[in-house]
C-alpha cells in the first residue's frame, strides 16, 4: 500500500471478536511522500491528507505518530492562514 512504508500496523486478536484490531499503529511523517495511496486504500475514510502541514521540528520523535498522537490534529492551520486579504 505505502511505497515508503510509512504506516506500521500490529494486529491483535481477542476471544469473541471476529475482526482483528490494531494493537499498535505508527505513522512516520518524515518518510511520507504524500502520494495518497493510503487514503485511496482505506475503506473507512479514516486517513485524510490535506495541504496544510508543517514539517519543521527540533526532534525526530515528533514526526512519529502513534495511536495517541493520531487523535490530535497536528495539521491545525496557523492563525495567519485563517485570514485573507478580502477580510480587511
Amino acid at each position: 500500500m505505502c511505497p515508503t512504508q510509512v504506516i506500521t500496523i500490529e494486529k491483535g486478536k481477542k476471544e469473541g471478536r471476529k475482526m482483528p484490531f490494531p494493537v499498535r499503529y505508527d505513522f512516520e511523517m518524515e518518510r511520507c511522500i504524500f502520494c495518497e495511496f493510503c487514503v485511496e486504500s482505506c475503506g473507512f475514510d479514516s486517513i485524510i491528507l490535506n495541504h496544510q502541514f508543517e514539517l519543521a521540528t527540533y526532534n525526530r520523535e515528533d514526526f512519529s505518530l502513534g495511536m495517541e498522537g493520531l487523535g490530535q490534529n497536528m495539521f491545525e492551520p496557523s492563525p495567519a492562514g485563517k485570514f485573507s486579504v478580502a477580510d480587511d
